[in-house]
């Protein structure tokens, strides 16, 4: 998921050097975000509106796997690393409309049958797993496979 390449190193220079708290200075440095542990249960939060009063709704598409998402290149702790954990999409929550007015929508997995619902206010309806992925997609809920 290349939403998730917000983890690669970052370097701060220029304007967006790191301020030391010691000698309260501006220096390049680098910053870096690490996986050290990981959840049975997984949620990514698609940013989907964007400025200060939160007007501005962002529709592209973000790719994401409905089975397979393996974090084990995200994951620093190498404990972790050789338990692999890999994570199946189980629900979608959907938003459509503008950020001061929408309608959401939810798109779940009833696992013992592997079907795929939607469910639009009191609409419950069957639907195909390559309708779960969407420009609409707004949080995702994955679970480590056992």
């Amino acid at each position: 998921m290349d939403c998730l390449e917000f983890l690669q190193p970052e370097q701060l220079t220029g304007a967006c050097q790191w301020l030391c708290p010691a000698c309260h200075s501006r220096q390049d440095a680098t910053k870096q975000l690490d996986v050290w542990r990981l959840p049975p249960c997984l949620l990514v939060h698609l940013k989907r509106f964007c400025g200060y009063d939160g007007g501005k709704k962002i529709s592209s598409l973000v790719k994401f796997p409905v089975a397979g998402l393996d974090l084990d290149r995200f994951c620093r702790n190498q404990a972790l690393k050789s338990n692999r954990r890999v994570y199946n999409l189980y629900g979608v929550c959907n938003h459509y409309g503008r950020a001061d007015c929408g309608h959401y929508t939810a798109a779940c997995l009833n696992a013992p049958t592997n079907q795929w619902h939607c469910f639009d206010d009191d609409q419950v309806s069957k639907i195909e797993p390559d309708n779960v992925v969407s420009a609409a997609a707004y949080i995702l809920f994955y679970r480590q496979q056992s």
